[in-house]
């Protein structure tokens, strides 16, 4: 489930699909089902809102509080630049986001979190066409084309969602499924466990089925660990800018 975004993509497809949405965290749930029902009502999604609750955007909102009216600004400058550092480098600390997210957020990597996020933002100043950018930067409406909006009203009921507040563990042992889409999960633990979910997931995709990951920082090789499994890997664009890697890995008959 995480925030949304991917859900909503296939939510405006006409092919209908049978979709569970499984994340751990109940408000991750809570916003996606928010997002939902704005989308289906017309209303525009911001982070201003009260009930916008996820820990990431409650973290962008310190950002942007710091940054002020640096995040609104047509040409940046170095002093912007500076801002953002000093910014970044507080609020994006290991040790500043292992008190909003718990330990487990940062002890898998030996990557700095604050570079890798200033980097990310200060592409966001400067490209402000990029997805969601000014969302995140600014607090201004998540932006949704007037095509997705209308095929996500169309094609909404044409899907079913099963909402499961637990882990990938809890699947029944016989369900299968053509796609399945995660987040950086693989960064949350200890790469044994990892390897254990990714050959679990395995299991259970259908024959030609693929599995989206993602890495942020983790200190492990995504495409890598998931060939040793036994799934054939392409590259796959993210578009969020967020994450180092992601990989569309598909299972087919030769490598069963």
């Amino acid at each position: 489930a995480s925030g949304g975004e991917h859900l909503i993509n296939h939510l405006s497809l006409g092919i209908p699909f049978d979709i569970d949405a499984i994340d751990m965290n109940k408000h991750q749930i809570e916003l996606c089902k928010l997002k939902i029902d704005k989308l289906l009502s017309d209303e525009d999604i911001s982070n201003k809102d009260d009930n916008y609750s996820g820990k990431f955007e409650k973290v962008f909102l310190l950002l942007r509080e710091y940054m002020g009216h640096y995040t609104s600004m047509v040409d940046v400058d170095e002093r912007a630049n500076k801002k953002l550092k000093f910014a970044v480098d507080i609020i994006f600390s290991n040790k500043n986001l292992s008190l909003v997210f718990g330990e487990r957020a940062t002890q898998y990597t030996k990557e700095s979190f604050s570079e890798h996020f200033f980097h990310v933002f200060k592409t966001m100043l400067f490209h402000k066409d990029l997805s969601n950018s000014l969302n995140i930067l600014r607090g201004d409406d998540l932006i949704y084309s007037r095509k997705l909006r209308e095929d996500f009203k169309t094609n909404f009921n044409k899907h079913s969602i099963n909402w499961i507040n637990n882990s990938f563990e809890s699947l029944p042992v016989d369900k299968k499924y053509d796609i399945i889409n995660i987040s950086n999960i693989g960064d949350w633990m200890p790469i044994e466990d990892y390897r254990m979910l990714l050959s679990n997931l395995f299991r259970h995709i259908n024959n030609n089925g693929v599995l989206i990951a993602r890495k942020l920082l983790g200190d492990y090789d995504l495409k890598n660990e998931l060939e040793k499994i036994g799934y054939s890997t392409k590259p796959f664009k993210d578009e969020t800018q967020f994450y180092t890697e992601t990989v569309l890995a598909i299972k087919n008959k030769d490598n069963i």
